[in-house]
């Protein structure tokens, strides 16, 4: 039976990061510290999508972040409580404050397929205040950072915050003894300004 419904699987949104039959990928290139501040942002793709299209766009992230300071935001999943209720809209409220520090673009990151992160975004109102939302569908950036967390069925990446200025990791934000608050944008701010 398992293997008729395989193709049918693959066609999901999100397939690519299904773990089917214990599959593993390879070790990350990185693992998220303070050590990682000074690296070059990962040369990975990720995929974003107009509402209503089922065809995606390719956004090569390295591109995206030249010559320009970005606050990379990664969560654990789309329509998630702590994403869509702390995580996403503290950067909402505090945009225009991370303007003045220098912050140019928002980016949101999660392994969701490109149609579900335009559809959060889009519930959420973050992106008609203008962060950005784009998928990790294939977990590339996700497992390049170390930020792939492995589940028996849906990868997901862990909760972040990277501020990336001109394609180079310039700070790391990550939950502390699992306080989930050291990555939202106060915490961002507070560096920005020390």
């Amino acid at each position: 039976m398992v293997p008729r419904l395989l193709p049918l699987l693959l066609l999901l949104p999100g397939a690519a990061s299904l773990r089917l039959f214990g599959s593993r990928r390879a070790p990350p290139a990185m693992s998220l510290s303070a050590s990682t501040v000074g690296a070059p942002l990962p040369d990975v793709t990720l995929y974003s999508c107009k509402p209503g299209y089922r065809k995606f766009t390719e956004v090569p992230l390295q591109a995206r972040c030249k010559d320009k300071l970005v606050a990379l935001i990664g969560v654990p999943g789309a329509f998630t409580p702590g994403c869509s209720k702390s995580h996403v809209p503290s950067f909402v409220e505090a945009r225009a404050e991370l303007e003045l520090w220098g912050v140019e673009e928002i980016i949101v990151v999660a392994t969701n397929s490109p149609e579900i992160m335009q559809q959060w975004g889009d519930y959420i109102g973050a992106a008609s205040a203008g962060v950005t939302f784009l998928s990790d569908y294939k977990g590339e950036l996700s497992l390049a950072l170390g930020a792939l967390k492995e589940d028996a069925v849906f990868d997901r990446t862990s909760r972040f915050t990277l501020l990336v200025d001109d394609g180079e990791i310039s700070g790391v934000f990550v939950p502390e003894d699992g306080d989930a608050s050291t990555t939202y944008a106060p915490a961002v701010l507070a560096q920005l300004k020390a």
